[in-house]
């Protein structure tokens, strides 16, 4: 017999501070649960919040189709003025966030609170562009 499967094994929380949207992943994000996780991004986008904040604090494992769902939006975020932050990685996501290479593509931050400050500075950048 396979193994039962249901959304409860992942969830995804949503609070806005200082107009970020911050999501805390709970359980596992793989390839079933990467679909709904795909579905909160995209209405997160359409509706424009583009300042997002991703606390994995909780999250227990990313497959590759996890990692997948921040790909597919990052430029959609980054063309305007936003971006995909990370924070509260475990050990096991922090290393796999560095085997991949996603430390180049995005910020990671140890504590929610830095991640969210992090958008007021690229605030301050996108202020400084628009005067030019």
């Amino acid at each position: 017999m396979g193994k039962e499967r249901s959304d409860k094994n992942f969830e995804v929380k949503v609070e806005e501070k200082n107009s970020v949207k911050v999501l805390k992943l709970k359980g596992y994000l793989d390839a079933y649960t990467s679909l709904q996780f795909e579905e909160k991004m995209r209405e997160l986008v359409q509706s424009g919040s583009y300042k997002i904040v991703v606390n994995m604090k909780n999250l227990t494992y990313i497959s590759s189709a996890g990692f997948g769902v921040f790909m597919a939006f990052i430029d959609d975020v980054r063309k305007n003025a936003g971006d995909i932050r990370f924070c509260c990685l475990s050990e096991k996501i922090d290393e796999i966030f560095e085997l991949l290479g996603f430390k180049h593509i995005f910020k990671v931050f140890k504590n929610e609170d830095n991640a969210i400050k992090s958008f007021e500075e690229l605030e301050k950048k996108n202020v400084r562009k628009r005067k030019k």
